[in-house]
C-alpha cells in the first residue's frame, strides 16, 4: 500500500528541567489536542564509546538533502514511548545500537517535526544541530571512528488528529484511538530513526499507555505491569528486521476478537476493533484465514511473522502491510450483517491478499531504495489476484486483471509517462514511485504476461527462488532480473527488462497472407501514442505476443507465440488464417490493432461448435483495444458507438458492462443542447435494459447480472429516466427513514440520483442524517450525495460545507469531486476553488492534495481553462510531494481531450442530431 507525505505541526509536551540544550523544534506549527503525557526518563547512559580524535572547531555542518550520508548505519532499535490517544503530543526514548562505517563527528538521523530534548553519542551529551524538515544531526564533540555506537534520545513528536499521517488519532463515540501510518517516510513523524528502507534491523518496543488501554505492536506482548497513577507498561518481543516504515503500532480501548488460527503454521488471529463492533467482522473471520493458507501454499513457506493481528483502522486510509499488526480500513473489514454485498465480500478479501501478499513483497524481501518500489507493489498486485482467486474460486478473480491492464495502457500512451522503474532523487520521486497505473497496474500486468509467457509453474519456482534468496534482507531490481536469468533464462530477463526500464506500451499489427494452402501472420509493434504525441524516438520491446488464428467456421486453426524482437516478425499457420486475436488469453501488456470490421467479427456471440472461440475475458480485452483505438484516432468514434447495442444484449454479463465503455462521447465537450441529446441517447441505449433490472436486485439474479444492474440503472437515471429518478427518490426516503429498502451496493446510486433531481427540503434531510450518523462509512455516502446536486442554490449550499467544521474534509471534499466533473456545477466549483482552495489543500495530507490537484485539473476540455489550471496549481505543485508528476499527467490529459474533441466532435454532433 502506497503512504504520503504532509507538513506537520506539533505542540511541546511537558518539558522537563534537565535538557542540557536548547530545545529543538523541526517544522514547528500549532496540533489540537490535549497536552502530552510527561516524558519517559532515559536508560542510564552507558560508556562504550569508540576511540575518539579531537577536532578543530568547524564550520556547522550540511543537512543531508535527501539521504542518509551512510557513514553510521542501523544495527538495532529500541523505543520507550508514552502514548495518551487524546494527547496532542506523545515523548518517547530512542536508543539505537548501530556502526560507525566512516569517521565522523555528526551523526544524521531523519526527523520531522520532533522536540529533541537531549542527545548522546557513545555515552557522551550530543549537542543537536538544526536541520531541516527531514533531518536532525547529532554532534558527537569528537570524531567517531568506525566500530560500534550507541546513539540516545530523549523527544517528543505530535499525535496528528486530522490528517491520519505519523502517529494518528480518531475518535470513535467517546473512545480515541492511536494508529500509525509510516510509509514511505513518515515514521520520522513519529521518532527520530534511520528512515530508510535498507536500515533493516530488529526493533524492540515498549508502551506506557493508561491502565484500560491496548497497546500492540508488529511483535507479541511479552510483558504488561502497573506503573500507577493509572498507566502501564507493555513491553513487546524483538521484531525480526524491519525497515522504519513498517514499524508499528496502536494505542486505545480497543475490542480484541478471536479469529482462530490459519495455515500450516497455525497462525493465530486477532481483530483489533474499536469497541462494540464485533458482529461486523463475519466475513472478515471466514476469509482471512483462507487468504493466509493460499499464501503459504504459493510461496511453499510457512508464515512468517508468527501472529497477525488486524488492525481495523478508522478508514479505507491507513490500509498497511504492517508485519504482524495488517492494518485494515473499517470500510473494508467491518461489514454490518444485512450490508454483507458480494463488492464488500471482494473489497475485503482482495485488499487483504494484497496486504498480505506484501509480508513476502516488501516485508520479508524489502526493496533496496524508492526507485524499486514497483518489487512491493506491483509484485504485490500481481500476486493479490492470483490468491483472492485461490481463496475464493467461485468468484472467477482473474478477470478483474483485465481492468488493471487498460488502466496501465492508458496512462502509458502519454509523453509524459514513465518507467516502471526510474532513478528517484527528491521527495517528488519517492511519493510518485507509488504511480497507480504505472508501478501497481502496469507492473502488475507486465509480470503477468512474463507468468503466462514461460508457464504458471515455471515462474512460481522463480519467486520462490527469489524470495528465499533475499529474505530477512533488501533487493533491488537487478537482483531480481538476475534471479530471473538464473531460473528462466537470460532471453526472459533481457526480454522483462525492455518493460521495465522504458515507458510506454507497444501497439501490434498483423497483416496475413496466404499460398499454397498455408498463411504468414507478419507482426510488428510500435509505441502506441495519439497523433499529438511529441515523443517522435522510434520504440521497441523484446515482446511476447501470442496469437490464435482459425478459419471462418472455427473447425481449424492454431495458436502460437513469438518473442517480437525489434520491430517486425511472423508466425507460419498451416492454413489460411480467416480469423486472428493478436492477445490470445488477454495476458499481454499491448495493444492489438484491429479495424472496424475485424473488431465486430472477434466480438460477435461465439457459435455452438466454434472450438476456436473467444473467452470471455479475450472479447473484453478486443474492446478495450477498439476504446483506445478511438481515443487514438485510429477509428472513428462512430464505429464504437455503434458496437454498444449488441454488447449490452451479450449473454455473457461480463461482455454486457465492459460494452458499455464504448459509450465514447465526452459530456465535458459538449453544448447544452448536445448535452441533453446526449441524455436522450442513454435512455435510447440503456433505457429497456435499465427499467428491467430496476434497482433491486432479482431473487434468481446471479452476481454478474447484479454487477451489470450496478453499471447500468444508476446511469440512465442520471440521463433523466423518469420511471428510474422516480423509484430512486422513494428508495431513498425508505432508506433515510427506515435504513432499509436498498441493497448495500446500489445506496450510493439511489442518493445520487435523489439528489441530482432533488430539492431544497431532501438536501436539508441529507444533511440532518450526516450530521446525525456516528457511522463513518454512512456519513460519506451522505455528504457524497450532497455533491450531485445541480440546482444551482442547493450546489452552491453543499460548496458552503466543504470546509464547515460540523465535517471532515476527508469526507466533504467528495463534493467537488462530484460537482467538478459535472456541466452544470463545473464552472461554479472552478471559481470557489480559486478563492478556497489553499485552505482545503492546508486541510489534506500531500497524497490527497496530489489527486485532488490533478483531479481538477483534469475536469477540462478547453485550452482557457487549461491554460487557467496551470497557472493555479502549478506553483502549488512545487510544494507538495507527487503533486508535479501527478498535475503534469492530469494536464496532458486535457491536451489529449482537447484534440481528441477537434478530431471527434463533429462527428460527435452528427451521431447525437438523430436524438
Amino acid at each position: 500500500m502506497s503512504g504520503a507525505v504532509h507538513a506537520d505541526s506539533s505542540t511541546v509536551a511537558a518539558m522537563r528541567p534537565r535538557v542540557l540544550h536548547a530545545l529543538l523544534m523541526i517544522s514547528a506549527a500549532a496540533c489540537s489536542g490535549a497536552p502530552g503525557a510527561p516524558a519517559t526518563p532515559a536508560p542510564p547512559h552507558t560508556t562504550d564509546a569508540p576511540a575518539v580524535a579531537e577536532l578543530q572547531p568547524t564550520p556547522a555542518p550540511t543537512p543531508p538533502t535527501l539521504r542518509l550520508p551512510g557513514d553510521v548505519r542501523p544495527v538495532r532499535m529500541a523505543l520507550d514511548l508514552t502514548i495518551v490517544p487524546t494527547a496532542a503530543t506523545l515523548s518517547g526514548h530512542l536508543r539505537a545500537d548501530a556502526e560507525v562505517v566512516t569517521s565522523t563527528r555528526v551523526v544524521w538521523l531523519n526527523g520531522n517535526g520532533l522536540t529533541l530534548e537531549h542527545a548522546s553519542v557513545a555515552g557522551h551529551d550530543a549537542t543537536v544541530i538544526p536541520g531541516n524538515d527531514d533531518f536532525v544531526g547529532l554532534d558527537a564533540g569528537t570524531a567517531l571512528v568506525p566500530g560500534p555506537v550507541t546513539i540516545d534520545v530523549d523527544f517528543t513528536a505530535p499525535i496528528d488528529h486530522t490528517k491520519s499521517q505519523g502517529v494518528y488519532a480518531e475518535a470513535e463515540g467517546n473512545d480515541t484511538y492511536a494508529y500509525t501510518f509510516f510509509e514511505p517516510i513518515d515514521a520520522r513523524r513519529a521518532f527520530p530513526c534511520f528512515d530508510e528502507p535498507a536500515a533493516k534491523v530488529p526493533w524492540q518496543l515498549s508502551f506506557h499507555v493508561p491502565s484500560d488501554h491496548v497497546a500492540l505492536g508488529n511483535a507479541p506482548v511479552t510483558a504488561e505491569h502497573d506503573d500507577g497513577d493509572g498507566m502501564k507498561t507493555v513491553e513487546l518481543a524483538e521484531t525480526p528486521p524491519l525497515p522504519s516504515y513498517l514499524v508499528a503500532f496502536v494505542v486505545g480501548p480497543f475490542e480484541l476478537v478471536d479469529g482462530g488460527t490459519a495455515g500450516r503454521a497455525a497462525t493465530p488471529i486477532r481483530f483489533v476493533i474499536p469497541k462494540g463492533r464485533a458482529a461486523e467482522l463475519r466475513w472478515a473471520k471466514e476469509v482471512t484465514p483462507k487468504v493466509v493458507a493460499a499464501l503459504e501454499d504459493y510461496f511453499d513457506m510457512d508464515y512468517p511473522y508468527g501472529k497477525l493481528d488486524v488492525a481495523v483502522v478508522p478508514r479505507f486510509w491507513g490500509t498497511m502491510e504492517h508485519p504482524g499488526l495488517v492494518a485494515m480500513g473499517q470500510p473494508l473489514t467491518l461489514i454490518p450483517p444485512d450490508q454483507e454485498t458480494l463488492p464488500r465480500q471482494q473489497s475485503y478479501a482482495n485488499i487483504l491478499a494484497h496486504e498480505l501478499a506484501h509480508y513476502w513483497f516488501g516485508d520479508l524481501v524489502t526493496m533496496a531504495w524508492w526507485d524499486d518500489t514497483w518489487l512491493n507493489e506491483a509484485l504485490g498486485e500481481w500476486l493479490d489476484v492470483i490468491i483472492t482467486d485461490a481463496a475464493m474460486p467461485s468468484w472467477r478473480y482473474s478477470d478483474e486483471r483485465l481492468e488493471r491492464a487498460s488502466w496501465g495502457m492508458s496512462a502509458d500512451e502519454a509523453d509524459v509517462a514513465h518507467p516502471i522503474r526510474r532513478p528517484v532523487d527528491t521527495r517528488e520521486g519517492i511519493q510518485a514511485s507509488f504511480d497507480n497505473a504505472i508501478t501497481y497496474a502496469k507492473g502488475s500486468t507486465v509480470l503477468s504476461m512474463f507468468e503466462a509467457w514461460v508457464g504458471p509453474d515455471r515462474w512460481q519456482g522463480f519467486i520462490r527462488a527469489y524470495v528465499h534468496a533475499h529474505a530477512w534482507g533488501n533487493a533491488s531490481a537487478e537482483q531480481f532480473i538476475a534471479a530471473m536469468g538464473e531460473a528462466l533464462g537470460v532471453e526472459v530477463a533481457a526480454a522483462f527488462r525492455t518493460f521495465l526500464d522504458q515507458p510506454g506500451v507497444p501497439r501490434v499489427t498483423a497483416t496475413v497472407t496466404c499460398a499454397g494452402g498455408a498463411g504468414t501472420i507478419e507482426l510488428t509493434q510500435q509505441r502506441s501514442l495519439p497523433p499529438e504525441a511529441t515523443m517522435t524516438t522510434a520504440q521497441s520491446w523484446q515482446l511476447p505476443v501470442c496469437v490464435r488464428w482459425s478459419d471462418a467456421h472455427g473447425k481449424h486453426g492454431g495458436r502460437a507465440c513469438t518473442l517480437l524482437d525489434g520491430g517486425a516478425g511472423a508466425i507460419a499457420t498451416d492454413a489460411c488464417p480467416a480469423r486472428v486475436l493478436l492477445n490470445d488469453g488477454a495476458t499481454g501488456y499491448y495493444r492489438s490493432t484491429y479495424d472496424g470490421a475485424t473488431a465486430r467479427a472477434l466480438l460477435a456471440t461465439p457459435r455452438r461448435g466454434d472450438a476456436y472461440a473467444l473467452a470471455g475475458i479475450e472479447r473484453r480485452m478486443v474492446i478495450a483495444d477498439v476504446a483506445a483505438a478511438v481515443a487514438l484516432d485510429r477509428l472513428p468514434v462512430t464505429d464504437a458507438l455503434a458496437m454498444v447495442p449488441d454488447l449490452l444484449a451479450d449473454r455473457d454479463e461480463r461482455v454486457a458492462v465492459a460494452g458499455l465503455s464504448l459509450m465514447l462521447i465526452d459530456n465535458r465537450v459538449l453544448d447544452d443542447a448536445d448535452y441533453a441529446r446526449s441524455h436522450r441517447w442513454v435512455r435510447k441505449v440503456l433505457g429497456t435494459l435499465a427499467r428491467k433490472l430496476g434497482w433491486s436486485r432479482g431473487a434468481h439474479d446471479s452476481d454478474d447480472r447484479h454487477r451489470l444492474r450496478r453499471s447500468v440503472v444508476a446511469w440512465t437515471a442520471y440521463a433523466d429516466d423518469p420511471t428510474l429518478v422516480k423509484q430512486a427518490r422513494a428508495l431513498a426516503d425508505t432508506w433515510l427513514a427506515q435504513g432499509t429498502g436498498v441493497s448495500d451496493d446500489m445506496i450510493g446510486g439511489v442518493l445520487g440520483v435523489a439528489a441530482w433531481n432533488g430539492d431544497a427540503a431532501f438536501f436539508d434531510r441529507l444533511v440532518a442524517a450526516a450530521k446525525a450518523t456516528t457511522d463513518r462509512r454512512t456519513q460519506g455516502r451522505l455528504i457524497r450525495a450532497l455533491g450531485d446536486f445541480r440546482d444551482p442554490a442547493l450546489a452552491e449550499r453543499a460548496r458552503a460545507l466543504v470546509l464547515v467544521d460540523d465535517f471532515d474534509i476527508r469526507e466533504t471534499r467528495s463534493i467537488i469531486y462530484g460537482q467538478i466533473y459535472e456541466n452544470a456545477t463545473r464552472e461554479a466549483m472552478w471559481t470557489w476553488l480559486q478563492d478556497h482552495l489553499d485552505d482545503v489543500l492546508g486541510r489534506l495530507r500531500m497524497d490527497e492534495a496530489a489527486g485532488l490537484m490533478a483531479s481538477i485539473a483534469g475536469a477540462f476540455c478547453d485550452a482557457d481553462h487549461r491554460a487557467a489550471a496551470a497557472a493555479l496549481l502549478g506553483p502549488r505543485a512545487k510544494t507538495i510531494d507527487g503533486a508535479e508528476t501527478a498535475l503534469d499527467q492530469a494536464l496532458e490529459g486535457v491536451d489529449q481531450c482537447i484534440a481528441r474533441a477537434a478530431r471527434q466532435l463533429p462527428a460527435i454532433q452528427r451521431f447525437l442530431a438523430r436524438y
